[in-house]
């Protein structure tokens, strides 16, 4: 214990060291979706034309997410172009993006246009965007070897940053795990190294269990992922995150085993799994002990919220406090930013439900009027006997199950679409407000 206090107190003083040399500050933002029609018709067009590759149901949603991220990072850095000319963007995966760079590089709709750039690097390209140009590199764990190990793809990674043009690295968070170090060097004599301005971390980590592709997988690629997961599954029941029994059922079903990430991630070690790879992925801007302008943290909404809940929450206070002395910079800047921000992102949110409800509400006494008013025909007998008759039913029935809150028997009855909208409104918390002067129109029928 003594000697990892020890190495705990070092580390500590090495980030001061550094911050001491370093002397930058960071911004955070939460990542906006802004997007243009013009682009949001693209994508959508995109989407369709390759459902394959998207599919359908939840996949398509973070897939077709993710493109909509990429245009509207590309739309902030053209419009902070003067100081965020280097852009770190972190994805779960961009297969689907670089697909669009790939097969769609000059769109009927001319939203934009892209071409490969020509030299030794792969998944290297230049996109014409609003008037404006950038270099966008694709870059995984195995190019960043690639560029380590050969210096030819080294000065070509180099030379990215010396043509005057703002730069957007796509990466992966696995690339940030492999310890691939992403600084640059701002000259042509490779005096100066820089990290880069901005990270973007835009999407939030699904898998903890390696999903196995019967399809596409070979069986080399199967047993490592199979092996992988044995382990994880191990590690979380020696931790007690799971039982002896959950771990042999799960061990049966272990080529299925992705479909237990829902309920890990739900679980305070998923959280804390997730936690652990975005600080990973935002040491990738503090490689360099040189002095660094203020750099930008642009944080996804549901990764903001992730981190929230893990400075926040009573699960992970004593875990937060404990490891808090140890954190970069940038990090205890994060978490300053969000510990400081907490209560107005609260009231924030508490505005946007206000707002929802009282349109709930103000629909829901739309349609109350509209049925009293076909009431009031059946009062002054202005129907014919048997459209009378079945209307008192149906009120008779709706009032009976309004009162029991049993609304799923009401979507039994054949009523029109008005009916059913009501319905709706009524399964509110608002709506049950407007049950009162129901129960007073029934009993005067």
């Amino acid at each position: 214990m003594k000697f990892l206090m020890t190495i705990l107190h070092l580390y500590q003083k090495v980030n001061e060291s550094k911050f001491a040399k370093r002397q930058n500050q960071a911004k955070v933002q939460i990542a906006e979706t802004n997007i243009s029609e013009k682009i949001k018709k693209l994508i959508d067009s995109f989407v369709h034309t390759h459902q394959q590759d998207f599919e359908e149901g939840k996949k398509q949603e973070f897939r077709k997410k993710r493109l909509v991220h990429f245009f509207a990072t590309l739309q902030w850095v053209a419009e902070n172009q003067e100081q965020n000319n280097t852009n770190l963007l972190f994805f779960s995966s961009y297969k689907h993006i670089l697909k669009l760079f790939e097969d769609w590089k000059e769109p009927e709709n001319k939203a934009y246009k892209i071409e490969e750039l020509n030299n030794s690097l792969k998944n290297c390209f230049k996109i014409h965007f609003d008037g404006k140009e950038f270099i966008v590199l694709f870059f995984d764990a195995s190019q960043g070897k690639e560029i380590t190990q050969n210096e030819n793809e080294q000065n070509a990674y180099y030379e990215l940053f010396w043509h005057g043009l703002p730069v957007l690295l796509v990466t992966t968070y696995p690339s940030a795990g492999n310890g691939v170090n992403l600084f640059f060097y701002k000259d042509k004599e490779k005096t100066q190294k820089a990290d880069f301005s901005n990270i973007h971390l835009l999407d939030s980590p699904y898998y903890y269990f390696n999903p196995i592709d019967n399809e596409k997988d070979n069986e080399q690629t199967k047993n490592e992922k199979i092996k992988a997961n044995i382990y994880y599954l191990a590690k979380l029941e020696k931790n007690k995150i799971i039982s002896e029994g959950q771990f042999k059922i799960y061990l049966d079903n272990i080529r299925s085993i992705d479909n237990f990430n829902n309920f890990y991630l739900s679980t305070p070690d998923g959280l804390s799994n997730r936690v652990s790879t975005y600080i990973q992925a935002l040491g990738r801007i503090e490689r360099v002990w040189e002095q660094m302008n203020t750099q930008v943290i642009r944080l996804e909404n549901e990764v903001y919220n992730q981190l929230e809940d893990f400075a926040t929450k009573d699960d992970f206070y004593s875990v937060f406090k404990r490891n808090e002395p140890y954190f970069s910079q940038n990090v205890k800047a994060l978490f300053v930013h969000i510990l400081e921000n907490k209560f107005g992102r609260e009231y924030q949110q508490r505005q946007v439900q206000w707002e929802g409800l009282k349109a709930i509400n103000n629909r829901c006494i739309t349609e109350i009027k509209k049925l009293l008013a076909q009431l009031n025909l059946v009062r002054e007998n202005k129907l014919p006997q048997e459209k009378a008759t079945q209307i008192r039913k149906e009120w008779q029935n709706l009032r009976k199950y309004a009162l029991k809150q049993s609304f799923a028997k009401f979507e039994e009855m054949k009523m029109n679409r008005v009916k059913k909208s009501l319905l709706r409104h009524l399964s509110t918390n608002y709506s049950k407000n407007m049950l009162a002067p129901l129960k007073q129109t029934f009993t005067t029928t």
